[in-house]
């Protein structure tokens, strides 16, 4: 492990990005990342620890959890985008809900037009699904504003952002995280009409 860590140079609570050892900026090389995850995971193996002593065990399967933890993270462009702002501009409050006003009548809007689809589950018909399909295009073609906006802030591309510029990226990925969510809840709902609908 001593090898993998460089002495001690990188620990487990390392950012993700460190522990790939690649830049922290939002647009990454995943074929690289994936690279290095392989030659990441291979040098914690189990057996290449066969005849390791039992901490040595132990802190092989620890870099093994973390490395997959940080794969999964930077895999995930929402999550890249959070530890990038949690690196560059300080914690996250995932529980503020203050969002600019034209976000707030959308988000609204969403709200009232999917509850309007499915009023009457059992009744629900190829029509209606075609309305949450639209629905749900709409949504992602915000999340995908949200997420070119965010990739021309300066936390985005590694550079320390003014208070500004902070507070404009945090904002951002609460806004994706929403539509993140309701995507969800488009789909999970989905599903529960599915069951429902008479074939």
């Amino acid at each position: 492990m001593s090898e993998f860590a460089q002495a001690g140079k990188l620990q487990l609570n390392s950012d993700s990005f460190q522990i790939f050892d690649l830049p922290r900026v939002f647009d990454l090389d995943k074929v690289l990342l994936t690279e290095r995850f392989h030659q990441l995971m291979h040098a914690v193996h189990p057996d290449r620890h066969a005849g390791a002593t039992e901490v040595e065990r132990r802190q092989a399967m620890q870099w093994s959890s973390r490395i997959n933890e940080a794969y999964r993270q930077l895999l995930k462009p929402l999550a890249r985008a959070q530890l990038l702002c949690e690196i560059f501009a300080g914690p996250l409050d995932v529980l503020k809900t203050a969002m600019p006003p034209a976000f707030l009548m959308r988000q609204m809007q969403w709200r009232e037009d999917f509850e309007a689809i499915g009023l009457d589950a059992n009744r629900l018909d190829a029509n209606r699904l075609d309305q949450v399909e639209a629905l749900e295009a709409e949504v992602k073609l915000e999340g995908v504003q949200i997420t070119s906006q965010f990739a021309q802030t300066s936390i985005a591309l590694g550079q320390s952002p003014s208070v500004e510029e902070a507070k404009l990226a945090a904002d951002l990925v609460r806004q994706w995280m929403f539509v993140e969510k309701f995507l969800d809840d488009i789909e999970q709902q989905r599903m529960q009409w599915l069951e429902v609908l008479p074939s």
